[in-house]
C-alpha cells in the first residue's frame, strides 16, 4: 500500500477493516460474521457468506463495460451467449462456495 496510514487503520480494528475490504467484493450472500474466532486455532473468515471468485475477478468487470472486444476481429460483443440469457457465474454455478 502506498499510504502507511493504512496500516495504521487496520491494526486498530482489524476485523473492521477487513470487513471494508470485503465490501468491495460482490458478495452473493452478504457474511454473518467477518471473523469466527470461536474455536482458536481454527478460525473461520467471513462466515455465511457465499461468494463467487470468478465472477469477482473477470464477469462483474465485463458486465460494468458492457461489452468485450473480440481477440480476432477486434469488434464488440456482449458477454452472453445467444443460449444462455444470465452470466456464467451465477450464484447457482459451481464457482460459488459458502464459507
Amino acid at each position: 500500500m502506498k499510504d502507511p496510514a493504512v496500516y495504521g487503520e487496520a491494526a486498530l480494528d482489524p476485523e473492521a477493516w477487513w470487513a471494508a475490504q470485503a465490501e468491495e467484493l460482490h458478495w452473493f450472500q452478504k457474511w454473518t460474521r467477518v471473523l469466527d474466532d470461536d474455536d482458536p486455532p481454527f478460525y473461520k473468515w467471513f462466515t455465511g457468506g457465499k461468494l463467487n471468485i470468478s465472477y469477482n475477478c473477470l464477469d462483474r468487470h465485463v458486465l460494468a463495460a458492457g461489452a468485450i472486444a473480440s481477440p480476432s476481429t477486434g469488434a464488440a460483443r456482449t458477454g452472453r451467449s445467444a443460449t444462455s440469457p444470465t452470466p456464467s457465474c451465477s450464484p447457482r454455478s459451481n464457482g460459488s462456495r459458502t464459507l
